[in-house]
């Protein structure tokens, strides 16, 4: 079964909130019975710990130890994602890149078109194609990940 959330630009999806505190991510993973475990991610990932929800979703946390992103991702060899994002009324994993270029483009103007997919700066989201976005647009992504403000700027 698909669990779906509603994204809010730069708060969160459902009631994932970005800059939550760690405790409270881990009681509302609990509350809905998904099963996480927490990485130590220290060396690969420029100090964040990560809690990986059923290997379908990544929760990263600041060095206060509070979310500054989430990642959401596609069940590897299909095309359907455990979880799915919800953005004016679109299920976003159902949707192509080229698709979710128009929805997002009608809200960030400045939206960007990376190699491997597409960044709003302006709403705090992005998505990920690993063969590559301007080779397959019209594939769907792999990846879904929102962030906070200024998050992006490091990556």
């Amino acid at each position: 079964m698909i669990k779906s959330f509603e994204f809010k630009p730069y708060e969160g999806i459902g009631e994932l909130k970005l800059s939550s505190p760690r405790s409270e991510i881990k009681k509302l993973l609990s509350q809905y019975n998904l099963k996480y475990n927490e990485e130590d991610t220290r060396v690969t990932y420029e100090g964040h710990l990560t809690i990986c929800v059923e290997h379908a979703m990544f929760i990263y946390f600041d060095q206060n130890d509070c979310v500054n992103s989430i990642e959401l991702c596609m069940r590897q060899n299909t095309t359907e994602a455990d979880f799915d994002i919800i953005f004016e009324n679109k299920r976003l994993f159902k949707q192509n890149h080229f698709e979710l270029y128009k929805i997002l483009k009608q809200r960030d103007e400045d939206l960007k078109e990376e190699a491997t997919g597409l960044v709003s700066l302006k709403l705090g989201i992005g998505t990920w194609c690993g063969l590559g976005y301007f080779e397959e647009p019209l594939l769907h992504p792999e990846t879904i990940f929102i962030f906070t403000k200024g998050s992006y700027d490091d990556i």
